[in-house]
C-alpha cells in the first residue's frame, strides 16, 4: 500500500512537471514571437511617419500638371474649384500614403542626388499639417526592383528606396478624380394620334 502511494504521489509530481514544462515553453515561445514583432516594428524604415488625419492639403504633381487639394470640414475640395466634387477615397489613400510613406531601404549621407534622380525630380508630393509643409522629392524608377527613390527636401542628405505601390495614389489627373454624377434620363416617346 505504501508503495502505491508513493508511485502514486510520483505520478502526480511528474505530471505537475510536465504541465509544467509544457505552459513554461508556450510562454517562452509568445515571448519570443512578441519580441521579433516589436524588432520587425523597429526596424521599419519610414519616408514619413504621420497621423493620416493631420493632413489639411495635398499638391502632387502628375504628367506635367500640378493638382491641388485641401481639407474643409472633413471634406477634401479641389483647391482651384471647390464646386466641382471630389471622389473622397482617392485623396483619402493619397493622405494615407503621404502620412505613412514606407520605405524597403535608407542610404544615408548622399552627396549626388542627380544618381538617384533627385536632382530634378521627376514629381513632387507636398502636403500640409498644422505642425508644418513636408516636400517629398520621387527620382528615378528602378525597374529591376520596382522602386523609386525618393527624398525629403528638407534632408536631402538620406534617400529611401520606395515600392512603387506608395506612389501609386498619385497617379490621376483632376477628370480621373471627379466624382461620376448618376444620371436618370427618362425617355418619354409622344405617340402622334392621325385622324
Amino acid at each position: 500500500m505504501k508503495k502505491q502511494k508513493k508511485q502514486f504521489i510520483l505520478l502526480v509530481i511528474v505530471l505537475v512537471v510536465v504541465i509544467g514544462a509544457y505552459f513554461g515553453a508556450e510562454a517562452y515561445v509568445d515571448f519570443v514571437e512578441q519580441k521579433e514583432a516589436e524588432q520587425e516594428l523597429l526596424s521599419k524604415v519610414y519616408v514619413t511617419n504621420l497621423e493620416e488625419a493631420s493632413i489639411q492639403s495635398i499638391t502632387y504633381d502628375y504628367n506635367g500638371a500640378t493638382y491641388s487639394f485641401v481639407k474643409q470640414d472633413d471634406i477634401w475640395v479641389y483647391a482651384e474649384d471647390s464646386s466641382l466634387s471630389i471622389t473622397q477615397s482617392y485623396i483619402e489613400s493619397m493622405a494615407s500614403k503621404a502620412a505613412q510613406m514606407e520605405a524597403q531601404s535608407m542610404i544615408k549621407d548622399v552627396t549626388d542626388l542627380a544618381q538617384y534622380g533627385l536632382e530634378e525630380p521627376s514629381e513632387t508630393v507636398c502636403f500640409a499639417t498644422e505642425d508644418g509643409e513636408y516636400e517629398l522629392l520621387v527620382g528615378d524608377y528602378n525597374s529591376m526592383s520596382s522602386i523609386y527613390y525618393v527624398c525629403n527636401a528638407a534632408d536631402t542628405g538620406v534617400v529611401y528606396a520606395v515600392d512603387s505601390s506608395a506612389l501609386s495614389s498619385f497617379n490621376y489627373a483632376l477628370e480621373d478624380l471627379i466624382e461620376e454624377e448618376e444620371t436618370t434620363e427618362t425617355e418619354t416617346t409622344e405617340v402622334e394620334v392621325t385622324e
